[in-house]
């Protein structure tokens, strides 16, 4: 590879491979300095940008990353951090200007100092440095920098600006009595900041007392996985009329969305990105408005476990603190997805990108790179999105058990099939198999009248919750294992717009989707053989730059990214279900310990309340688990008879 690089560069290479596996920052800080890059040293790498800055990758091991970034003038970076990671940067052409941020109580970021570096400059950043970097609008040349991440950094963590003339909320300012009641939400995405927004407004209209401690290690609240993407090609798969994250407000996010831009429709699919500031600005107007009694603490960090004390509960987290609380919110959202290689992958994984929402990983990702993405759901589709969002020339390989893609969304809106009667029926002997028998009947009868057979799986819906608890553990494992994929890509469909562009790819031969399964993996630090048995029993070996894991979320109770769940069963706090789908709750969502009781205190909502409620994934379940889940938690913080916990 060094072949076709400048002597300069390919002996920075040199140096960056002998530091090892753990290059410290000063170390590459004075690689760099050594270098003396010039523009001709990067030229092959600079690309400009029409709509942002643009990351080539120079080269990339699993100890570090080397990449050459191109601004034009106006463009920066979102404020961020490394999330651990050393970053050095030199400024080969141009001058950056770096301004750095500090976090507010309210968990927006201030800016507290601008500085700029001129060529030949080397800015150092240990991974904790809250900061944007960027070309001044008013320059008269590009930026080029070159820049080393060690590790490879997967993703930014992205941190809020807050608004010109926006002040720090007064409930984030205040501090709780010693006999307010404290609850402790662990998980900022829609399902814990939702939750946060209802007790908000329950204790303000009750004029009751209440201090919120809302903890997530992520940089901006309101987002969780599904939609912390910076990707406007990501679109949401519901439309937009009903994507409230009110129960009893249907037009909420519509009449939002279309403050900001009036010739949005009902039935458009808009960008998952404005769907996370929706949920964040929702979150900050009942902050807003919160009574006299009510206060709140965004924590940056993640409960590593929780111990029952006589009438609260002790948290310890990750970086140390000890927090009291009379309540607990899990809401923790998806697990990270689980490796579906192990010993399958033989060699460095340099070239595997892990976690399919590594956003600056797959953005560097040359359009002549041939890429296998193992999976074909909506985690698949939106990397394919990414990964077509620049020129391509390479193919793209999706593959997966049985190669079914998500079906699409009707471009006019279909009502749903009433099927009272028939659930009502197959209520009497509820099995998978005849459940299946059934749905494939309805829509044989729908279509045969000349109907959309998406009324049919939308008619489903309201009984959803009332066919997966008439199941026993035997069907519902059953369902898991052979119908489940067949349900997901009906149930959880694409936007019509994300479908023509999917089939365009295919037919342009630049996406194939293949069913089978990976036997094997042979990779350098440059390229991957991955060998497939496809399902019709032939056998293919496919040579790419990459690999994606699009698996989907983590299965089971025992993910490393929720600690504090592994623990809590561990010690009979909370029980896991037969098929560690989640926690076994009441219907109110309160935790069900080792011995089959109710846990005072401990209230699950979102994806942990799968084995009692299936469609525990999309908005219009979960807001109505944010609602019951708040009204759950007020009762027994506001009861006259209820037991708090008394500050130190």
């Amino acid at each position: 590879m060094t072949n076709s690089l400048s002597p300069r560069l390919a002996t920075l290479i040199d140096e960056l491979n002998a530091m090892g596996s753990t290059p410290g920052a000063e170390q590459i800080r004075a690689a760099l300095e050594r270098a003396q890059l010039d523009l001709g040293d990067v030229t092959p790498f600079v690309r400009p940008g029409a709509h942002s800055y643009r990351r080539v990758r120079v080269a990339r091991t699993e100890a570090y990353e080397l990449l050459v970034m191109t601004w034009q003038p106006g463009q920066a970076s979102a404020p961020h951090d490394h999330a651990g990671s050393n970053c050095c940067l030199r400024v080969v052409l141009g001058s950056i200007t770096e301004s750095q941020f500090a976090i507010a109580r309210d968990g927006l970021v201030d800016c507290v100092k601008t500085s700029r570096q001129q060529p030949g400059g080397v800015v150092v950043d240990n991974g904790v440095v809250i900061h944007t970097l960027g070309n001044d609008e008013h320059a008269t040349e590009n930026l080029v920098t070159v820049h080393v991440y060690a590790p490879p950094l997967p993703e930014l963590r992205r941190y809020v600006l807050r608004s010109d003339g926006v002040a720090v909320a007064e409930i984030f300012n205040r501090k709780p009595d010693d006999d307010t009641p404290r609850v402790a939400i662990m998980g900022g995405g829609f399902s814990g900041t939702m939750t946060a927004a209802h007790l908000i407004h329950n204790a303000t209209m009750s004029n009751q007392k209440l201090h919120l401690m809302m903890i997530d290690r992520q940089a901006a609240f309101g987002e969780g996985v599904a939609y912390r993407t910076n990707d406007l090609n990501h679109l949401l798969n519901v439309p937009a009329a009903k994507m409230s994250a009110f129960p009893d407000l249907p037009d909420d996010f519509l009449r939002w969305a279309q403050a900001r831009d009036g010739r949005i429709k009902p039935s458009d699919f808009l960008p998952r990105k404005w769907y996370g500031q929706y949920i964040r600005e929702t979150f900050m107007k009942c902050a807003a408005s919160a009574g006299q009694g009510v206060s709140a603490e965004i924590i940056k960090d993640e409960v590593i476990s929780a111990t029952r004390l006589d009438f609260s509960w002790r948290l310890q987290t990750e970086r140390g603190a000890v927090l009291a609380a009379s309540a607990l919110v899990l809401a923790v959202g998806h697990r990270p997805p689980d490796d579906p290689f192990g010993a399958k992958w033989q060699g460095s994984r340099a070239r595997l990108v892990d976690n399919a929402w590594s956003s600056l990983a797959i953005s560097a990702i040359g359009g002549d790179e041939p890429v296998v993405i193992l999976g074909t759901g909506l985690t698949a589709v939106d990397t394919i999105l990414s990964l077509a969002s620049t020129p391509r020339s390479a193919p793209i390989f999706a593959i997966s058990r049985r190669g079914l893609m998500p079906a699409a969304h009707a471009r006019a809106g279909v009502a749903p099939a009433d099927l009272s009667r028939e659930i009502a029926r197959w209520m009497a002997r509820p099995k998978t198999l005849s459940l299946a028998r059934c749905i494939r009947s309805q829509i044989k009868s729908v279509t045969a009248a000349g109907g959309d057979w998406r009324s049919v799986i939308d008619g489903l819906r309201p009984h959803t919750s009332q066919v997966w608890q008439a199941l026993s553990t035997c069907e519902r494992r059953r369902f898991l294992r052979s119908l489940r994929p067949y349900w997901e890509i009906h149930r959880h469909r694409m936007a019509p717009a994300v479908a023509d562009q999917l089939r365009g790819m295919i037919s342009e031969g630049k996406l194939r989707i293949i069913a089978g399964q990976v036997d094997r993996v042979d990779a350098t630090a440059n390229e991957t053989s991955v060998h497939v048995k496809r399902r019709a029993c032939s056998r293919e070996t496919i040579r790419a730059g990459w690999v994606i894991n699009c698996t989907g979320p983590g299965v089971g109770t025992e993910s490393k990214a929720v600690a504090v769940i592994k623990q809590m069963i561990a010690d009979g706090l909370v029980m896991a279900d037969d098929l560690a789908l989640g926690i076994l709750c009441t219907l109110e969502g309160i935790a069900i310990d080792r011995e089959r009781r109710p846990q005072p205190g401990v209230v699950v909502v979102g994806t942990l309340r799968k084995p009692d409620l299936w469609e525990s994934t999309a908005v219009p379940e979960l807001r109505s688990q944010a609602v019951t889940a708040a009204r759950t938690i007020s009762r027994m913080a506001f009861s006259t008879d209820a037991q708090v916990i008394k500050s130190k």
